[in-house]
């Protein structure tokens, strides 16, 4: 049986098809890179980069040179691998199915919680976070020796960073929290019986 995974829009996909879509997606203009003769789009490099920044590694600032250059190395890397894969791997059979299980039931838990939790949506629209004058000044007034040498502009662009993401953190550990209480609601509407014997007899033999 071959492996699906299950699109938004209601129809299902073969694990080939959808990887080969997803790569059709990395290609376009303004060229990044080239592979192969197939050009690499420098937006679609950076829209996928600040998806898996904001929502995997909980980083909310565009990367350092430094940082970026590591991030394209990757980048090329996985679309050399997952092009091969394509032509090298049954990615359709019940193999594949067993090893890429754990990540997908992993990474929809994860994905269910943080939508449930408001994490999601948070992480989305970090850039969105206001923070009131009144609340920008006494930030400044609390924190002022940590700007005497930047220039005004450069002060008020450090002040305004620094405390969208005070702010950011609180609201995310308030909603992380609520991830708890999600799951103990779901285990209050589900009936769960364990069968204590059988599962001290799976060791052995």
């Amino acid at each position: 049986m071959a492996f699906v995974l299950f699109a938004s829009c209601g129809r299902g996909y073969d694990l080939d098809e959808f990887l080969e879509k997803k790569l059709v997606q990395r290609e376009g203009k303004p060229e990044l890179f080239s592979l192969n003769g197939k050009s690499f789009s420098a937006d679609s490099f950076r829209r996928e980069l600040l998806f898996e920044r904001n929502h995997l590694e909980l980083k909310h600032d565009f990367p350092s040179p430094q940082e970026l250059d590591r991030y394209l190395n990757q980048f090329v890397e996985e679309s050399v691998i997952l092009e091969d894969a394509l032509v090298e791997l049954d990615l359709g059979g019940p193999e594949a199915a067993a090893y890429l299980w754990p990540y997908i039931r992993k990474g929809i838990v994860s994905y269910y919680l943080d939508k449930k939790s408001g994490v999601f949506e948070l992480n989305d629209n970090y850039p969105d976070i206001s923070i009131p004058d009144e609340e920008l000044k006494e930030f400044y007034e609390k924190n002022k020796s940590q700007f005497g040498n930047l220039t005004k502009e450069e002060a008020n662009k450090r002040i305004s960073n620094t405390a969208r993401f005070l702010k950011w953190r609180k609201l995310y550990e308030a909603r992380n929290e609520r991830k708890k209480e999600i799951i103990g609601m779901l285990r209050k509407r589900n009936s769960v019986q364990i069968k204590a014997g059988r599962l001290n007899s799976l060791g052995q033999d």
